[in-house]
């Protein structure tokens, strides 16, 4: 009943001043969606950069991947706008719909990264390319998704940069 109620009123104010600025949930779906890509291949280059002991490009893609996650920041969800309830969505496009969890098959994160990789000069068709980056992807799952989850969901920009940085001291 109470839920109702909250649905109910949130219907009716949907249009109003308050929410001009507040994003639908499926808005916010979309972006969490559409931002895991740059999200993920930017950190992956991070990290094969560490495993590679090279700079070249480090502090642009630090840039670029804090950018990405700034469109998180102070979000307001038109219902329920709370830090569980974007958890939840996350978790519900990353781990759901696109399987970032399942170790068992790395593919889902391969055609994420696939071309974005080619671009940085990395031909994952290259079986020991490929074998190289099955262990970054592998900490990814186990380290970071959790992290990048939270930070998605969390609008603390001192954490993003702090994780940002931290992922590769330059």
């Amino acid at each position: 009943m109470i839920l109702q109620l909250k649905e109910y009123l949130a219907e009716k104010l949907i249009d109003t001043h308050i929410f001009e600025m507040a994003k639908s949930i499926s808005e916010f779906e979309d972006l969490v969606e559409n931002m895991i890509d740059p999200i993920l291949c930017h950190i992956i280059l991070i990290l094969k950069a560490k495993e590679e002991n090279s700079t070249e490009f480090v502090i642009h893609w630090k840039k670029e991947v804090i950018g990405f996650f700034k469109k998180f920041t102070n979000i307001k969800l038109k219902t329920k706008n709370s830090y569980e309830s974007k958890l939840k969505h996350i978790k519900s496009i990353l781990f759901d719909e696109l399987n970032l969890d399942n170790m068992d098959n790395l593919d889902n994160i391969k055609k994420i990264i696939y071309i974005k990789m080619y671009q940085e000069g990395y031909d994952l068709n290259d079986k020991k390319i490929w074998d190289d980056f099955k262990s970054i992807i592998e900490d990814i799952q186990i380290n970071h998704l959790d992290i990048i989850i939270d930070l998605m969901a969390s609008n603390d920009q001192y954490k993003i940069v702090n994780y940002i940085e931290n992922l590769y001291k330059t």
